[in-house]
């Protein structure tokens, strides 16, 4: 991610680069879901808590500048 406040080595401004959007989802209900911006630290690290009551999968999405996505998933088994 690049807040878009450096320069480079000739004083050019980098262009920003950063996630703007996250969400997560649990057996397709939004269980969390941010909106970041350039305030946020580089390499982020976002944490939250969840109780799976069923079996499902956890998708998480996220876009941002420079037309970026991405989409990861798991399925989640709860036993007894």
């Amino acid at each position: 991610m690049e807040s878009g406040f450096r320069v480079n080595d000739t004083g050019e401004p980098i262009q920003r680069n950063i996630i703007t959007a996250l969400e997560v989802k649990m057996a397709g209900e939004v269980v969390f879901s941010a909106a970041l911006g350039s305030g946020i630290a580089a390499n982020p690290s976002l944490g939250f808590s969840v109780v799976a009551q069923k079996s499902g999968k956890l998708e998480v999405t996220w876009s941002g500048d420079n037309n970026c996505s991405g989409y990861i998933a798991a399925d989640i088994a709860v036993e007894g």
